[in-house]
C-alpha cells in the first residue's frame, strides 16, 4: 500500500496456568499487525442475519495477509481508533483488506 500513516495493533490475551493446570492470571499485550489507513465512516452500514442495523465508526484499509479476525479487539496508532472488529474482508485481485470497527 502506498499511504499507510497508521500502526495497527491487535490485543493477544494469554492464559497463565499454574504447576497442575488450573487456571492463574491472564495476560494482556498488544502485538503489532502491521501498517495501515484509518479513516472515519459517515454512510456504510450492515444488516446482520438477525436485521439489526450496524454502522461501523472506522474504516481501516491493511495489507491482505492481516491476522485479524470477526470479534478480535484491535487499536490504530497514533490514538486514532480502537474497538472490535465488525467485519473483515479480503480481495481477491488487489492486495489489500478492509477492516470495519
Amino acid at each position: 500500500m502506498y499511504y499507510t500513516p497508521h500502526t495497527l495493533y491487535k490485543k493477544s490475551e494469554t492464559l497463565g496456568k499454574d504447576k497442575y493446570g488450573r487456571p492463574t492470571e491472564s495476560v494482556e499485550e498488544w502485538v503489532e499487525i502491521g501498517k495501515c489507513r484509518c479513516d472515519d465512516n459517515s454512510i456504510q452500514e450492515f444488516h446482520d442475519e438477525n436485521g439489526k442495523v450496524y454502522r461501523p465508526h472506522y474504516k481501516i484499509v491493511a495489507n491482505r495477509d492481516v491476522n485479524v479476525k470477526v470479534g478480535d479487539f484491535v487499536k490504530v496508532e497514533p490514538n486514532r481508533a480502537e474497538g472490535r472488529v465488525f467485519n473483515v474482508t479480503h480481495l481477491n485481485y488487489l492486495d489489500y483488506s478492509t477492516i470495519w470497527l
